[in-house]
């Protein structure tokens, strides 16, 4: 209809080989048009319509996630409706180098009325478990599968796109009441309330993540029903320093909480992951207990402490630092008062930026 009344180009568009989606490593896409038209694309999602857009000769080798747009020109000059199409090619196998849980919420905040008009009573209903593809590049997660914790597989064919978050979810409905979002699926069993071994395993079962959490401190008290999840901050996944509280109530499942660093030198670096405060010690019982205040929204950040006698050589080894955990945006770790009864004893926070 739209054609008949001069509303739709008669230039046919033209036709990719494989309509998007996922792809092999080394795939190349084969584009047809009309007879005598010549074809012009672009790999950006621009319109190809632009004047620089390189005209289709022959298979065009696609890498990573890529937007193919194109469009046919006939000997008269009219263009056609546009093709597009998006592309995951050369997806990598998942792995502990690519891959990562990222968030856990395993005690969310009881119902809200209406939540619970809406028949979720249970906070149960709003867990969930977020996994981050830390990587440049899409990866797949075909096979990927939890062995401890909770049961859930990813389908064949499934990839996640560079630095994309995926979120599965206890209760599917009571996860849409609450975020207003699908999450990706949904497994069987539940997330211990009181804390709980999790194994994310890969293609041979190699082990991806291993994470043991707590609902005791050194892990933050605060995602134990207080709304607040576990969002991981870098390091092992298995130790309580690696995990922060999320900044806000019930957490940013498939998406961050954090504000990336804003650039500059040292000092720009320390103010923005210690919200502009500094590290105070002091002696409790016997032991030196230090108190660093952490900016919430810190992203990509991570903290180490470490001890030294002389300034010259510093330690961070676990019978020297002990985290104690996180709470009202302060990190607190113990030291012990040297036992020689020397008078000197020098400490320190390292930031790490990812």
């Amino acid at each position: 209809l739209l054609e008949s009344e001069n509303l739709y180009p008669a230039t046919a568009a033209p036709d990719f080989s494989q309509h998007g989606g996922i792809a092999p490593a080394g795939f190349q896409l084969q584009i047809t048009a009309g007879s005598g038209d010549t074809i012009y694309y672009t790999l950006d999602g621009s319109d190809p319509i632009d004047p620089g857009a390189p005209s289709y000769s022959s298979g065009i080798p696609l890498n990573g996630e890529v937007t193919v747009t194109a469009r046919a020109r006939d000997g008269g000059g009219e263009w056609s409706a546009m093709t597009r199409a998006t592309f995951l090619v050369g997806a990598v196998p998942a792995s502990a180098e690519n891959l990562v849980i990222s968030e856990i919420h395993y005690r969310p905040a009881d119902a809200d009325e209406t939540e619970q008009l809406a028949g979720f009573s249970d906070r149960d209903d709003f867990e969930f478990l977020e996994l981050e593809n830390t990587s440049a590049l899409p990866v797949d997660l075909s096979g990927v599968y939890f062995s401890d914790g909770i049961v859930f597989a990813f389908p064949p064919s499934t990839q996640i796109s560079a630095g994309e978050r995926i979120v599965i979810a206890r209760n599917s409905d009571g996860f849409f009441e609450r975020y207003g979002m699908l999450p990706f699926g949904t497994y069987t069993g539940a997330l211990s309330n009181d804390g709980e071994r999790i194994i994310l395993l890969g293609q041979g079962d190699q082990v991806i993540a291993d994470v043991t959490y707590n609902d005791r401190a050194p892990w933050p008290r605060s995602a134990d029903g207080g709304g607040y999840s576990l969002v991981f901050i870098g390091g092992d996944g298995g130790e309580a320093s690696s995990w922060r509280p999320s900044a806000g109530l019930g957490g940013t499942p498939a998406g961050s909480d954090g504000i990336p660093f804003g650039g500059g030198g040292a000092d720009e670096l320390i103010d923005y992951a210690l919200g502009g405060g500094r590290m105070v010690p002091q002696l409790v019982g016997g032991q030196i207990v230090f108190e660093i205040p952490v900016n919430p929204t810190a992203s990509g950040i991570r903290y180490l402490v470490e001890v030294s006698r002389d300034l010259t050589t510093w330690s961070s080894a676990p019978d020297e630092i002990t985290f104690l955990g996180e709470s009202d945006g302060v990190r607190r770790y113990a030291a012990p008062i040297p036992e020689d009864g020397g008078d000197r004893q020098f400490g320190r926070v390292r930031v790490l930026i990812d």
